[in-house]
């Protein structure tokens, strides 16, 4: 299984493999979406630092509130679905990214 999520503590500076991958800058908290495969700059930022991770069992939507670019786990299926705040500050514009 291709890996989905790329962690690094640099910005990508490489194209995309494809479209929907997320890429993770750890160092400034940034968030980075896919959204073609012919150069880096297909890669869209989502989020500036710091990004505040979550995991629960369900759905956020509707349930943790937070601002765009935070991510959540659902731990109550195996494998678990990532969810990413794409809007909004309250409990509402999650979206599911894996699952």
């Amino acid at each position: 299984m291709p890996q989905l999520i790329t962690s690094s503590t640099s910005d990508p500076a490489v194209a995309p493999a494809r479209v929907g991958y997320l890429w993770v800058n750890t160092a400034a908290g940034s968030v980075w979406l896919s959204v073609g495969t012919a150069a880096a700059s297909d890669w869209r930022k989502m989020a500036e630092g710091p990004v505040a991770n979550f995991s629960g069992a369900g759905s956020p939507e509707g349930v943790v509130a937070a601002s765009p670019g935070a991510t959540y786990t659902d731990t109550s299926v195996d494998p678990p679905p990532f969810w990413t705040k794409y809007s909004g500050t309250g409990n509402t514009g999650w979206r599911q990214l894996i699952g």
